[in-house]
C-alpha cells in the first residue's frame, strides 16, 4: 500500500431490552463524537433487538449526517 496506510476502527453496541435513563442518548452521542474526534474512518455495529440498540443506531446515524466527508 502506497502513502499512509488507513487502520481500521471497530466500535460496537451491546445493551439491554429496556433503556431506564433518559440520559443515554446523550452519552452515546458524546462518546461516539469523542471516538470520532482521534480517527478518519470508522464502522459501527449495532444490533437490531431492543430499546438500547434502536437508541445507539439513532446516535450513530446521527453522527454520520454530522461527518458526511
Amino acid at each position: 500500500m502506497t502513502g499512509r496506510e488507513q487502520e481500521l476502527h471497530i466500535c460496537t453496541f451491546a445493551g439491554h431490552s429496556f433503556v431506564f435513563s433518559a440520559t443515554v442518548e446523550d452519552h452515546l452521542k458524546d462518546e461516539i463524537e469523542t471516538y470520532l474526534a482521534d480517527i478518519d474512518e470508522a464502522s459501527f455495529y449495532v444490533g437490531g433487538r431492543g430499546e438500547f440498540d434502536g437508541i445507539a443506531a439513532a446516535a450513530v446515524r446521527a453522527a454520520k449526517a454530522r461527518h458526511r466527508d
